[in-house]
């Protein structure tokens, strides 16, 4: 299906030959007439191959005549290429050396001999090219067609539409399914393109999901299930610094990190995309690791074979199948990506057609999503051009979608479809670097130049990203949150197929089994190691076209003598990735590779670079981070002026002796990633040497400064970062001033200063930053900012965009600026551990969110608190908690009508968020007889204990919650008795009790029966693991609302109750390993309510069941869902 697409690389020629120092040197070289009649030749070339690349795809005759002249356009483009890099080099020489080598250089013998030699090349080139130019015409191709013009919305919303049933299904089975080992499996089932993924990435995002289970972790599953793989990855998850690394077969390591990450933890684990397990042996190889966990864990499998859920759960069990959309569903997607504003058009013709392409896309979301953000803005003879002649010659939607998604592809740009097509020499389920992947866009002359001269190719190449995203060609992984950018990304697998198909035989991932390739590759990615020369040399024949060479397994040696011998004679290299290759020397002869645009050595062990790199004229992208043996970068890189992007980070310092001299020269850099990324170190930085602040830094938007140990002041030299918006100085010990370096970074938009013991006063240098958003302050021991000490000439009034204020840690913090009171625009004030403030402000204006906590000389509060839409009181003097209550609190009334109120006489307190649900998690304890600790969440419906150490009886504080509903207990390990709490819970319907070592429930205090007697509200009742329970308490028997009993891992159980005939509204009871009971209670045959019951692995009980012989089968056997398991 590879279709070649020759127009963006003709534009790029044409524009390197418009260039004047490109003019210049065919001067000089005497062929200027010569390469105006190649520019003719290319510019009638280009008139007609946008059309030409559009008809392609119904012609097999303009393909072929395309695929002819693909190899012509390419020889023009390496060409034309030289030609400018040798105006390259003759600006970095100058005076009499330039003078000498041009006059050396045109001797009469080499100016003849040269010029003979260019001119042939040139007419040869220019006469391939027209010969297989004149056949344009026997294919009647529009001339100067333009290009396909693509619009994307400004922001994209991830609609997560249509599967917010399976969504909820999922979750509940999550927290109900049964199971007989301590963790239970849900596969989710479906063909590519369904959303399999992110249905499963919506339930991890889920609230109450992510409260109840830690860790929640996430694994993109190999292509080839290798168990050592997966583990690793499961280690790894979270870890963004130095991941752990393992050599071959250290099986019993990994066991180990993997126990210690998982044991006793209720975890939940998703393997996405699982591929290659062939039998039921090598999954429980795998499960067998995770069964460290804690009871309750669960494990989320998403596939595309439905024999991969019967391995893991065996034929008959459990296994999610996920459909495709109705077409309700299916429009609703639809029309959110394909109208203004995702708004049905009152166009109705417009409607009808859309609805019919709906259709076509099979209820598949990746389908709909790819075909109606193509159709995003189109007019309506376009939908109905694409509705009659290209999706008509599809006929119905199967299994292979592939099709379908290349209609999308087809309406791309061809600059777009460069982009996308590059992709497929990265592996499956890859994740990249946003930053990076422009960056090899741009190596590749991908990237369209935009007649705004004030946008970098950066940020051209990021609207390009962008366009692709909003088509489905990507899907998100991260976002910047600062910046709100996408910096990491992946494929779609059904993506990365196409992109495979479009690319064809010009692009290859080579693996060791590959003896041979096409003669029209260009881009290659070795996924072996390269260090037979003999092997390599056989891979790459064709080295002529050769623009691309990855080598993706990390950690595989690449020999010296392969790269010298084979790689390096690839002299058309664009692109040149050779990270973790563990190479000690690079040869000299890289320096020949006058085309390459992007380098990367990193994670390499040389401790010199080559000086004949400084001979990389048109290098943008150098990296050589995380080389520990590098000692120095060469002088001469300040003479590579196309320099756009340099790496050389470390995680653990460096060998570095220093970096050159005059870096100022390097006038296109836009990126300088330093040691670690980002950070200023004192170890490094020569922080006295103002020379290192230079213009090539100024591009910089953001800075950390860190541990850097004799900074007393911030050096002047900050006046180069003219467009920075994000600082950060932390634990600089003797830092006493933020001047001078401050006065001077007058675009910061945050600041952020902590551990700083030293500094006394913020000011005058702050009185600069009138554009600054977000200021955090923490841990400054000497810090007063009061109205009294030396800030109180700060202009706050100036500070008219700063929304954010945030304070930690200050001891000898008193009161807030009043300045802060005439700021409009602050939103967000939180202050945190300030043990003398007694004042906050007298009043706020639009502010929307207050938090402080653990303040508790604390007494008032400002006036204006009724418009806040949060309000987080924590830890603060029992006065100020008392002039909340709801009752005698004279802030009540300003506070009630909060949305989100969080009120607590302790640091992790009671969380009131719009009467819904607290969540007590990790005390050590709760006061038995502080109603205060309860008093303002008389509104509270939902109640969680959880993990509350030294809990052994239910507080009498419970009695403030009147309107409690349900009631959850989980692991508090010393917990006893309900009482005294559980009295006063008269609104009370659902009852949860987990895990309670402790919890005995004794029938013989005849104050039982009066407590149970009070919760006539109580519908549902849940007991697990709690070993100790020997019979339920007799007062159940008086509860006639209860509907439903599950008694789950309670091993000593041995007893239910006498009867429950009183039991009128029982509905369900289910029963799961509890070995020693014995009997169901009496009155169950007179229970005519009872619809369900359940016993699971309760053999004695099982036993009287049974149908044939079993003497309780008579009282149950009219029950409508009996479940009688082993």
């Amino acid at each position: 299906m590879a279709e070649p697409i020759l127009s963006g690389i003709t534009e790029g020629i044409i524009g390197q030959l418009s260039k004047a120092a490109v003019k210049e040197i065919a001067l000089l070289w005497g062929v200027e007439d010569e390469l105006d009649q190649l520019e003719d030749t290319i510019k009638t070339i280009k008139s007609v191959l946008a059309d030409a690349e559009k008809k392609q795809v119904q012609s097999e005759q303009i393909k072929t005549w395309l695929e002819r002249l693909e190899d012509a356009v390419y020889e023009a483009d390496n060409l034309v290429d030289e030609f400018s890099t040798e105006a390259l080099r003759q600006q970095v020489m100058t005076g009499n050396i330039m003078a000498k080598q041009v006059r050396t250089f045109f001797s009469t013998k080499n100016q003849l001999a040269f010029r003979h030699k260019m001119v042939k090349k040139i007419r040869d080139l220019r006469k391939k090219l027209y010969k297989t130019a004149e056949d344009r015409h026997n294919f009647n191709l529009d001339v100067d067609l333009p290009d396909t013009h693509v619009v994307t919305p400004t922001l994209r919303e991830e609609d997560f539409v249509g599967r917010d049933d399976e969504k909820m299904k999922i979750i509940k089975l999550l927290f109900e399914m049964k199971t007989e080992e301590n963790i239970g499996i849900i596969p989710i089932v479906g063909v590519g393109g369904l959303g399999k993924t992110t249905l499963a990435e919506q339930v991890i995002k889920d609230s109450k999901v992510e409260d109840h289970f830690k860790p929640i972790m996430w694994v993109n599953v190999p292509k080839v299930f290798h168990v050592e793989s997966v583990v690793k990855e499961i280690i790894n998850h979270g870890v963004k610094d130095e991941k752990k690394m393992y050599d071959e077969g250290k099986m019993y390591q990994l066991r180990n990190d993997l126990e210690e990450k998982i044991k006793g933890k209720q975890y939940l684990l998703v393997l996405d995309d699982v591929w290659g397990i062939e039998n039921r042996e090598k999954w429980l190889e795998l499960e067998n690791l995770l069964r460290d966990g804690a009871s309750g864990s669960r494990i989320i499998v998403t596939t595309r074979d439905q024999k991969i859920a019967h391995i893991i759960n065996g034929p008959e069990g459990l296994a999610y199948f996920l459909g495709n959309l109705d077409e309700e569903k299916s429009w609703s997607l639809f029309k959110k990506l394909a109208f203004m504003q995702g708004q049905e058009p009152n166009d109705r013709n417009l409607v009808d057609i859309g609805k019919e392409l709906m259709n076509k896309c099979g209820g598949i979301p990746l389908v709909i999503r790819t075909i109606a953000s193509m159709l995003y803005c189109k007019n309506f003879e376009e939908w109905s051009s694409f509705k009659g002649m290209e999706l008509s010659a599809i006929d119905e939607y199967d299994k292979n979608i592939i099709p379908i998604l290349k209609l999308s592809y087809d309406h791309l740009p061809s600059y777009l479809k460069h982009c996308f097509g590059y992709c497929s020499l990265f592996p499956k389920n890859y994740v990249f670097d946003v930053e990076i992947l422009i960056n090899l866009w741009m190596a590749q002359g991908f990237i369209k130049l935009s007649n705004d001269h004030n946008q970098s190719l950066e940020d051209r190449g990021y609207q390009h990203f962008k366009d692709l995203l909003y088509r489905s060609f990507f899907e998100v992984v991260e976002i910047d949150y600062h910046s709100s950018k996408v910096t990491k990304c992946k494929m779609h697998d059904c993506m990365h197929d196409l992109a495979t198909s479009v690319t064809g035989a010009t692009g290859r991932i080579l693996s060791s089994n590959d003896d041979k390739t096409d003669k029209r590759i260009r881009h290659v990615a070795f996924r072996f190691s390269l260090d037979s020369l003999q092997q390599v040399q056989a891979l790459l024949v064709n080295t002529k076209r050769l623009r691309t060479i990855f080598k993706h397994v990390i950690y595989y040696n690449l020999s010296y003598r392969v790269l010298e011998k084979s790689i390096l004679k690839c002299k058309f290299l664009r692109t040149l990735d050779l990270q973790h290759s563990s190479l000690k020397r690079i040869p000299a002869s890289i320096g020949k590779l006058k085309h390459l645009r992007y380098l990367d050595l990193s994670h390499n062990k040389m401790k010199a670079l080559p000086n004949s790199i400084t001979r990389l004229q048109n290098l943008q992208t150098l990296n050589v981070s995380y080389c520990e043996n590098l000692q120095e970068i060469p002088s001469g890189i300040t003479k590579m002026f196309n320099l756009r992007h340099l790496h050389i980070e470390s995680d653990s310092g460096t060998t570095l002796h220093g970096m050159p001299g005059r870096l100022d020269q390097l006038t296109n850099l836009q990126r300088l990633s330093l040691l670690p990324q980002g950070y200023l170190w004192n170890q490094w930085i020569p922080l006295n040497n103002e020379s290192f602040f230079l213009h090539h830094i100024s591009n910089w938007k953001t800075l950390d400064m860190m541990d850097i140990d004799d900074l007393q002041h911030l050096p002047d030299g900050l006046k180069s970062f003219t467009c920075l918006q994000e600082l950060s100085i932390s634990s600089c010990s003797k830092l006493e001033s933020l001047s001078p370096g401050l006065n001077h970074v007058t675009s910061l938009q945050q600041l952020k200063i902590s551990r700083c013991s030293k500094l006394k006063s913020i000011s005058p240098c702050l009185n600069h930053l009138t554009l600054l958003q977000r200021l955090e302050i923490g841990f400054c021991d000497k810090l007063e900012m009061s109205n009294g000490g030396s800030d109180a000439a700060i202009p706050w009034q100036r500070f008219q965009s700063l929304s954010v204020l945030r304070l930690n840690g200050l001891p000898k913090l008193v009161a807030l600026p009043e300045g802060l009171q005439q700021l409009t625009t602050l939103q967000e004030i939180e202050i945190f551990n300030c043990e003398n403030l007694e004042f906050v402000l007298e009043c706020v204006i639009n502010l929307k969110k207050l938090s402080i906590v653990d303040c508790p000389k604390l007494k008032s509060l400002p006036e204006g608190i009724g418009s806040l839409e949060t309000l987080e009181i924590k830890k603060c003097d029992p006065i100020l908690l008392e002039r909340c209550r709801d009752d005698i609190g004279d802030y009540w009334p300003l506070i009630c009508n909060i949305n989100r109120l969080i009120l607590s006489p302790v640091g992790r307190g009671a969380e009131f968020p719009g009467g819904e649900l607290v969540i007590l998690r990790g005390y050590q304890s709760i006061p038995m007889n502080s109603e205060s600790f309860f008093y303002h969440l008389s509104k509270l419906k939902s109640l969680i204990f959880e993990r509350i150490e030294d809990l052994q009886h239910l507080p009498d504080g419970l009695k403030r919650l009147t309107s409690l509903e349900t009631l959850e207990i989980k692991y508090c390990s010393k917990l006893q008795s309900l009482s005294p709490g559980l009295y006063h819970l008269t609104s009370l319907k659902q009852l949860k009790i987990r895990y309670c070592e402790e919890v005995e429930m004794p029938n013989d205090d005849g104050s039982d029966a009066i407590m149970w007697q009070h919760l006539q509200s109580l519908s549902v009742l849940t007991l697990r693991g709690l070993p100790k329970l020997v019979a339920l308490p007799q007062g159940l028997q008086q509860l006639t609302t209860l509907q439903g009993i599950t008694i789950y891992r309670c091993k000593n159980l041995e007893t239910i109750l006498e009867n429950i005939s009183n039991l009128k509204s029982l509905k369900k009871l289910d029963i799961w390993n509890c070995p020693k009971l014995k009997s169901l209670p009496g009155g169950i045959d007179c229970l005519t309510s009872l619809e369900t019951l359940i016993i699971e692995s309760c053999p004695i009980l099982l036993e009287r069941c049974r149908e044939d012989k079993g003497d309780y089968w008579p009282k149950i056997s009219h029950i409508k869902e009996l479940k009688l398991g082993s």
